[in-house]
């Protein structure tokens, strides 16, 4: 009589639940709760040797126990071998599972993110720029009008100090009246 248990003993992390096994062989659910009911009916081929890889036990199914029907990641992988050759082909050479198909999922969007900032700090880097030098720019202007009309002013009137008052009071309406980014500068 040869011994049907493996040599290691399992744990219960090696065994998934119905929906945790029809993601990892890509399958529906009902595909993998068949599967379950031949092997533990007995329909199944060699189902006698497959039972171990089942959980709850017949016996405790035959107690009328609650617990939900859990399949091992090893029978999984014998009746679903395409399942492991697809994510070595995925993974480069390796076999992967779904939480490291799911980590490096996760890491190209953290790069493809890393680098959309990158690209934000440079935009933002060369607008901080172009306004710095738009100030200055604007700094010079303001200055250009506030002594551009008072010397013309002085020029051209007889009266001298009511027409200097006047044309103070229309660059200081220009400048008041003058906007820059939605934002009054005066």
């Amino acid at each position: 009589m040869t011994n049907t248990f493996p040599i290691q003993p399992m744990t219960d992390q090696d065994f998934l639940t119905i929906r945790q096994a029809a993601k990892w062989a890509s399958v529906h659910d009902k595909t993998i709760r068949r599967l379950i009911e031949r092997i533990a009916n007995g329909t199944e081929p060699n189902a006698a040797a497959d039972r171990y890889h089942v959980l709850p036990s017949a016996t405790d199914k035959e107690q009328g126990s609650n617990e939900p029907w859990r399949i091992n990641l090893a029978l999984l992988r014998t009746k679903y071998p395409d399942v492991e050759k697809k994510a070595a082909d995925d993974g480069e050479g390796e076999s992967t599972t779904t939480v490291d198909r799911l980590i490096k999922v996760i890491e190209k969007q953290a790069e493809s993110q890393s680098k959309t900032i990158e690209k934000l700090e440079e935009k933002l880097e060369n607008t901080t720029q172009r306004l710095e030098t738009a100030a200055v720019e604007i700094d010079s202007l303001k200055q250009k009008l506030l002594e551009g009309p008072k010397s013309e002013a002085k020029d051209e009137s007889t009266d001298g100090e009511n027409s200097e008052e006047e044309s103070k009071g229309e660059v200081a309406k220009k400048l008041r009246s003058r906007r820059f980014f939605g934002v009054k500068l005066f």
